[in-house]
């Protein structure tokens, strides 16, 4: 593989015309590069856990709010669910994810597990950054079958990027 050495403090890689600053920049650039690398332009993660003593119960096709969070997405981009981890003790309760503003609606498939939707949640169109809140809740869908209950372990994490 042909890439900047160890030593090279170039500002742009001479092999590809990459601009970058300081070493270590310069030699990712060129890994990047030849292998292809898919890097995020903005990865970030969000977890957590329902604690506490209690227990709520959710009626079919309810919506109970458990995390939210504010984030900027700039002009043009898009705010992306690319993998989610969960574990509901409920099999009937599901993961779901929407913004305000409105965008799309993510819900899991089942109570547990590991997803990589790939889900566009929502995109900015417009020339200015816009402030964004991620609302993440637990959902007991109208085919449940009945009341569902939500336990202190019940916990999340979900992988987003800014694209």
């Amino acid at each position: 593989m042909n890439s900047c050495n160890d030593n090279c403090t170039c500002s742009q890689c001479k092999l590809h015309g990459v601009p970058v600053s300081g070493k270590m920049k310069a030699i990712d650039a060129c890994l990047i590069r030849h292998e292809q690398i898919e890097v995020p332009k903005n990865l970030f993660q969000v977890s957590g856990s329902r604690g506490g003593t209690g227990s709520d119960i959710i009626i079919p096709n309810t919506f109970l709010p458990i995390q939210l969070i504010d984030t900027i997405i700039p002009p043009k981009n898009s705010l992306i669910i690319k993998k989610t981890r969960f574990h509901f003790g409920d099999q009937r309760n599901r993961l779901a994810i929407d913004t305000d503003p409105i965008g799309g609606t993510y819900i899991s498939t089942s109570n547990e597990g590991e997803e990589t939707p790939t889900f566009v949640l929502f995109t900015n169109g417009s020339d200015l950054p816009i402030l964004v809140t991620i609302n993440i809740y637990f959902h007991n869908p109208a085919n449940s079958g009945g009341d569902a209950n939500t336990f202190r372990y019940d916990g999340w994490w979900v992988d987003f990027t800014i694209e």
